[in-house]
């Protein structure tokens, strides 16, 4: 691997238009294609361990090797509701 095998300017590109504020899309027919399937296999990692952990979202964050905001942050993302303490 040299550098001259790093994709610069598309990375430059990329980056320039993170700054201006555009949403990046992915440039690989094969990213674009993965995306759904992550976002499917992310969600029953996620839904999975609210189960096993009654709800408890700071147990299943924990689980899942990722801390609780970012866990609620996921399922936000994700469209999941979040579970509540009572119902």
């Amino acid at each position: 691997l040299s550098p001259d095998d790093l994709p610069l300017d598309e990375m430059r590109e990329r980056a320039r238009s993170l700054a201006e504020g555009e949403r990046a899309t992915p440039r690989s027919p094969v990213a674009a294609r993965s995306a759904p399937s992550l976002d499917a296999s992310l969600r029953e990692r996620i839904e999975a361990a609210l189960v096993a952990h009654a709800g408890n979202q700071t147990e299943a964050a924990r689980a899942l090797g990722i801390s609780r905001r970012t866990l609620i942050h996921r399922l936000e993302e994700l469209g999941i509701a979040r579970p509540r303490k009572g119902r």
